[in-house]
């Protein structure tokens, strides 16, 4: 097929169950590049769970000038949070082509998950006890020392004092 998709197949590249446990976020990045027909004949798909993120733009006219053409690996990071189900995420990347123009269709790299899990609170330490000057939460002070922030001053005026040299 020199490198383009066939005519009238439904392609899918489907990951295996991902574990990602309990997220407080979570997103799916990676890097594409897609050559498809304009969304009137063709469908360049991707579902998380079962669910679509994302498919290219179909013009809805007959005509179906608008093919999405990609010019170069573009990285894409989609938030997928509320797709999560059972602590664990399956993405497929699918490709639903006409019997008319076939281009390169999905090239697919460097894909991964990036979480972020929920801060943990211990039960006698409230947000609020973590206030700057107030605790645990202050990296560039000491509580109970009488050190106070001065560190965190002394950058922003060091940078105002910068001049440019000609």
């Amino acid at each position: 097929w020199n490198g383009a998709y066939q005519r009238n197949v439904h392609n899918a590249l489907h990951s295996p169950r991902i574990d990602v446990g309990d997220v407080a976020e979570l997103h799916l990045e990676f890097r594409r590049w897609l050559t498809v027909e304009d969304g009137v004949f063709d469908d360049a798909i991707l579902r998380v769970n079962g669910v679509l993120v994302w498919e290219q733009h179909s013009s809805g006219t007959e005509e179906g000038g608008e093919h999405h053409e990609d010019k170069h690996w573009a990285l894409r990071s989609y938030d997928v949070t509320d797709l999560v189900q059972d602590g664990a995420v399956q993405i497929d990347w699918e490709l639903v082509s006409d019997g008319g123009l076939q281009l390169g269709g999905w090239n697919i790299d460097d894909v991964r998950l990036v979480g972020r899990s929920a801060p943990v609170v211990p039960a006698a330490e409230t947000p609020a006890d973590n206030a700057l000057g107030g605790g645990n939460g202050c990296s560039s002070c000491n509580a109970g020392e009488g050190r106070s922030p001065v560190g965190l001053l002394l950058l922003p005026l060091l940078m105002i004092g910068r001049r440019r040299r000609g």
